[in-house]
């Protein structure tokens, strides 16, 4: 619902208003669908931490942070 107080203080064309609406429902879908099961099954009660699974949420964690990087930075050719 962020979209609306924004649409009010910028005016927009009402398919500019559909189209960002389209985009932020899709970020916030993704999250909920790519992240949430994530967290919530690193924080169940019982999982024992052994030492492979700490080292699977290192290297997906550093996997996250340089997907980010790309992504945030203008792509692959960013990094060279």
């Amino acid at each position: 619902m962020a979209l609306l107080p924004l649409a009010t203080v910028h005016p927009l064309a009402a398919a500019d208003v559909a189209a960002n609406w389209w985009t932020w429902w899709q970020g916030d879908t993704c999250g909920m669908l790519i992240f949430a099961p994530l967290a919530l099954s690193w924080t169940a009660r019982g999982i024992v931490w052994t030492r492979p699974r700490i080292i699977e949420a290192a290297v997906f964690g550093a996997l996250l942070l340089a997907a980010g990087e790309i992504v945030f930075a203008g792509g692959p050719a960013a990094l060279s």
